[in-house]
């Protein structure tokens, strides 16, 4: 508690008196939400040389009845109220986006009849084909989502909420049991783990899928200097006791 911000110090041991509960809890909550907040704006110096993304692993353990929820709720608030003002806008600047590509869309069209005609010039062809390649780069792409945590994932689903905000996002959970399933592989098929991509977000190291893919077609994407992909996560788990190496 000494070493936290006098602002999140304060925050956390109001809570605490408010929900009932140790401080450490709203504390633990509350550092892992502000990191979540920093994300890539910031970055920690260990020592001279050795600098790192505000990268959390938290884990509380907490017995049911302990009142794991109200903490949660209460130190997560201030950061689901912003996400949720943010939302309108989101909605506003996606519908301008997709009709803006629509626009793209049937310009791109016209132009492929035009190209298609036998009765055009090589050389006209050629022209068209170039402002075509041209109009394609004028094609806006989506913006992502202001969500910037959720409590259950896929590993896969992960990797592209990542992707799409830069190599930054988080799970957050007020209930521990299905996060570490989804660690231990749960949706990962027979004999294999999740934990990768959750290392990765720790230690940095760019991730890359290049992969055959499903209906929407192969997957070849690539997050530079991930911010703790999966974390701040902060997980307070039910009766149970979870060995933790960091």
């Amino acid at each position: 508690m000494k070493v936290l911000p006098e602002c999140l110090r304060r925050s956390a041991e109001e809570v605490a008196r408010f929900t009932k509960t140790p401080v450490v809890s709203s504390a633990v909550v509350g550092l892992s939400v502000a990191a979540l907040a920093i994300g890539k704006k910031a970055r920690i110096q260990a020592r001279p040389g050795l600098t790192h993304n505000p990268a959390l692993f938290h884990v509380l353990i907490a017995t049911s009845g302990e009142r794991k929820s109200p903490v949660f709720k209460t130190m997560t608030a201030p950061l689901e109220n912003r996400i949720e003002q943010e939302m309108e806008t989101y909605k506003v600047e996606s519908g301008r986006i997709k009709v803006a590509n629509q626009v793209t869309d049937a310009l791109l069209a016209d132009l492929k009849k035009q190209g298609a005609s036998p009765k055009i010039s090589d050389k006209e062809r050629k022209d068209i084909i170039d402002r075509m390649a041209e109009q394609e780069t004028e094609r806006i792409p989506s913006s992502p989502s202001p969500r910037m945590f959720t409590s259950d994932i896929t590993e896969k689903r992960l990797f592209q909420r990542m992707h799409e905000r830069g190599g930054e996002y988080a799970v957050l959970s007020g209930e521990g049991r299905p996060v570490m399933n989804n660690i231990l592989g749960r949706y990962s098929g027979k004999d294999r783990t999740g934990d990768g991509i959750y290392l990765a977000g720790i230690t940095e190291d760019t991730i890359t899928r290049d992969r055959v893919g499903n209906e929407n077609g192969p997957e070849d994407r690539m997050i530079i200097n991930p911010c703790n992909g999966s974390t701040p996560l902060s997980c307070c788990s039910q009766s149970t006791i979870i060995p933790i190496s960091l």
